[in-house]
């Protein structure tokens, strides 16, 4: 150390110093960059659920058509009733 000047001891440790809050700053960096990950990763996660819910409705949608269309063809069936007189019997003949 005889040989170094005080001045050049102040600028290794003022390189030190700035290493080493390269260092911190790179590892909040870090740890920023996981949690936008993380945070990505589960907003994708829900539009995918806000999709499937989309695929949902569609499927419902159709399911009550066919229970409607269903229902009609019971109710002409079961209740013969309920048959109307210009149902196109005549046609069948």
């Amino acid at each position: 150390m005889d040989n170094l000047s005080l001045e050049e001891i102040q600028i290794a440790a003022e390189s030190l110093e700035s290493t080493r809050r390269i260092l911190s700053l790179a590892i909040e960096s870090q740890y920023v960059g996981i949690k936008i990950i993380t945070i990505l990763d589960k907003q994708g996660e829900q539009l995918n659920h806000i999709e499937d819910m989309g695929h949902i409705n569609t499927d419902m949608g159709e399911a009550e058509k066919t229970l409607t269309e269903r229902n009609k063809c019971r109710a002409l069936c079961v209740c013969p009733r309920n048959r109307t007189k210009n149902f196109g019997w005549s046609r069948l003949q």
